[in-house]
């Protein structure tokens, strides 16, 4: 337990890692048992950006941040399926389109022949 917060220790006396390590949080990963864990702030009155802001104009924008992170998990959540779906139908597209490309392929080497034949024809 100590070493956590020495490492929260650590990264809130260096402002440039706290803030690098928010920018590149991944947030399309986050774990449901963090979301269950911060779900009790989102749900708090005490846990908005006005009201933390009369305490703290730096903690209005962390504030902000969890709130955005814990909104981006349940929208993402929604609409990962959405992309599974897009990403199948464009493989499904890409496909067919390439059996219409052989397909056409195929009609002008016949088209090319009839010519060819048509050509000796009229001869």
């Amino acid at each position: 337990s100590s070493g956590i917060n020495a490492e929260y220790g650590a990264i809130l006396q260096d402002p440039t890692k706290f803030l690098d390590s928010l920018f590149k949080f991944d947030k399309d990963n986050i774990p449901d048992d963090v979301i269950k864990k911060i779900q009790p702030y989102i749900d708090s009155e005490d846990f908005t950006p006005q009201a933390i802001q009369r305490v703290s104009k730096a903690c209005t924008s962390i504030c902000q941040w969890v709130r955005a992170m814990h909104k981006y998990h349940f929208v993402s959540k929604s609409v990962a399926p959405k992309r599974a779906r897009l990403k199948e139908a464009q493989t499904q597209l890409d496909t067919t389109m390439q059996i219409l490309n052989d397909a056409k392929e195929r009609l002008q080497e016949v088209e090319d022949r009839v010519a060819t034949l048509q050509a000796k024809y009229d001869e």
